[in-house]
């Protein structure tokens, strides 16, 4: 499989969704700031940057050995792009797990953040399974 079926960032793990659930309280003392949204910015913005169509080989009908090799350059653009993501997505689970134990916040909050790290996590997984075998078996063929 070179690109996952599942495309989408995790919803429940947005910026916008962890705002969402915090309480009021939570998002006015000083004790509960914990830097949680910015990673979770920093993810949904490497996810986007992501060009999944590049990394889907199926999709990519190469006839001539030459568009298979240009194709597969375009694939390890993208790829480079899947592994920033899963830097961002990684600093960002663990700052949701950090998170997700930290007293100072509402119970609420604390079990969101726990679901974020679950969501960031599954991500993850997916452009874990990401790699470029079916590029290179096309260009093998067409080496023939």
């Amino acid at each position: 499989m070179t690109a996952p079926s599942n495309r989408t960032y995790p919803a429940g793990s947005t910026k916008t969704a962890w705002r969402k659930r915090k309480s009021f309280k939570d998002k006015l003392m000083s004790k509960t700031k914990t830097g949680l949204s910015e990673e979770l910015k920093k993810a949904e913005k490497a996810w986007k940057e992501i060009k999944f169509k590049d990394l889907d080989a199926k999709k990519q009908k190469a006839n001539t050995l030459a568009r298979a090799q240009k194709k597969l350059l375009k694939a390890r653009v993208a790829e480079a792009n899947v592994l920033a993501a899963k830097v961002a997505l990684t600093v960002a689970r663990d700052k949701a797990i950090i998170t997700a134990r930290n007293e100072a916040l509402s119970d609420k909050a604390q079990a969101a953040a726990g679901k974020i790290a679950k969501g960031l996590d599954n991500a993850i997984d997916r452009l874990n399974n990401v790699n470029l075998s079916d590029f290179d078996k096309a260009i093998a063929r067409l080496s023939k």
